[in-house]
């Protein structure tokens, strides 16, 4: 149901690109008037996004916004492109960063702060915003980037499960009892990344460019995922839950209906938490576009017009449905949640909004509880924590070095026996000379 909604979506904008006005790079006239042009920047642009370009486009008398979206490239080279686009002398005007590390850019003073633009901006109810999200992608109090919309990465499990805080020590306890992953859906490899990444402030100190994996906190890390055994036939997951022994699933939550999927397999006890981090186990709200503006353009107003666009009542009531996440608008979402307890023909494949199948457990969601619906708006009030620092190569560092030293049996193991301590070392001085490049 949803994913037909996004598709009729898709078709609209594609009509209307069709048929909006264009002209000459740097020159546009609407009424005979010539126009400023914007850049926006972006890869795999929402067609939401590029919706509401066409209208600014079609309405707007004194600005124009042209899309760089790196189509002519493969997603690699298009993500290789745009980055040497935003730190090039001069920067798109808009940029859309979801996916790669803004915090990087804002270190580099590429990014402007929004903080007065959004807080004098009569247009946004502020009120009916979740402004959590908003403080989580905060950096150092500044407001760098806003979001139309969010997703949660948290583990979900039953009540009974979690009595009290989930910290790493209880984690590995649990985890060196039991011959079935904790994390039953997730293998060494997801394991250390989720850790790694909730961690990485632990282990990197990123205004100093230095870091200090040789520590005793990340050897039990990688004791850990080493003990952790491979993911488990989904049959034995349900003998597990029937058992008692504690079960988490690693999710990345972008509507009601996952929820009200997981509450049912937990029989309506579904607790919610973040990764063990140190730091209060807060989730994680994952913006799904980041909206950022370049420090260096000479037309900021104009920028924050179009981008601010999006938080508005107007875009997040005609589009809460059509999101790829959680819609950032308090009313929207009631709407939502009120709408979403009608239950559409049971058995029609059409009107299913999720579903959950492990083994012979098989479940259809075709609409939530009121239960559902007053507990997900509960969980979106909660803090979140700051966002995460996500840096592909030293992910790429830590999973080489480590790969050999959590696969000791395997045939590409062959002459690598080194203890954690020393493969702490070679990430440590690996990362640290990344680090020191990248100044």
């Amino acid at each position: 149901m949803k994913m037909q909604r996004k598709i009729m979506a898709a078709i609209i904008t594609a009509v209307l690109l069709l048929t909006a006005c264009t002209g000459a790079p740097g020159e546009v006239t609407v009424n005979a008037e010539p126009r400023t042009e914007l850049i926006l920047s972006g890869i795999m642009l929402d067609p939401k996004i590029r919706e509401q370009v066409v209208n600014y486009n079609k309405t707007n008398k004194d600005y124009y916004i042209t899309i760089e979206d790196y189509v002519q490239y493969e997603y690699p080279e298009a993500v290789e492109q745009r980055n040497l686009r935003i730190i090039s002398g001069s920067p798109p005007d808009i940029m859309i960063v979801s996916g790669v590390d803004y915090c990087k850019y804002v270190d580099k003073d590429i990014f402007l702060d929004l903080s007065s633009y959004y807080e004098q901006d009569q247009a946004i109810d502020r009120a009916d915003i979740y402004e959590n999200v908003l403080e989580s992608i905060k950096v150092e109090d500044r407001l760098y980037g806003i979001t139309s919309e969010f997703a949660l990465r948290m583990l979900v499990t039953e009540k009974r499960f979690l009595p009290e805080a989930l910290t790493f020590e209880r984690m590995n306890e649990i985890q060196s009892t039991s011959a079935y992953p904790l994390l039953v859906t997730a293998g060494q490899d997801e394991l250390l990344l989720y850790l790694t990444l909730f961690y990485f402030d632990q282990f990197i100190d990123w205004e100093s460019a230095a870091c200090n994996f040789s520590n005793q906190q990340f050897f039990e890390l990688l004791e850990m995922v080493k003990n952790c055994p491979p993911i488990i036939d989904p049959n034995i997951i349900l003998d597990k839950k029937e058992n008692g022994e504690p079960i988490f699933f690693p999710v990345h939550m972008t509507d009601v209906y996952m929820y009200q999927k997981y509450s049912n397999f937990f029989g309506g006890e579904l607790i919610c938490t973040g990764y063990p981090d140190g730091e209060g186990n807060l989730m994680h709200a994952v913006p799904t576009n980041i909206f950022a503006v370049s420090s260096q353009t000479k037309h900021s107003q104009a920028a924050w017009d179009f981008i601010s666009l999006f938080l508005e009542a107007d875009y997040q009531s005609d589009y809460a449905d059509q999101m790829a996440g959680i819609t950032m608008s308090r009313t929207a979402l009631q709407k939502l949640l009120t709408n979403a307890q009608h239950e559409g023909p049971v058995n029609n494949e059409s009107f299913v909004e999720d579903r959950l199948e492990l083994g012979d457990y098989h479940d259809e969601i075709y609409a939530i509880t009121a239960q559902t619906a007053e507990e997900f708006t509960t969980l979106l009030e909660s803090d979140f924590r700051a966002e995460i620092r996500y840096d592909q190569a030293i992910i790429d560092i830590i999973v080489e070095e480590c790969g050999y030293y959590l696969n000791e049996n395997s045939n590409e193991n062959q002459g690598d026996d080194r203890t954690a301590q020393q493969v702490a070392d070679s990430i440590n001085n690996r990362v640290t000379i990344y680090l020191q490049e990248q100044e």
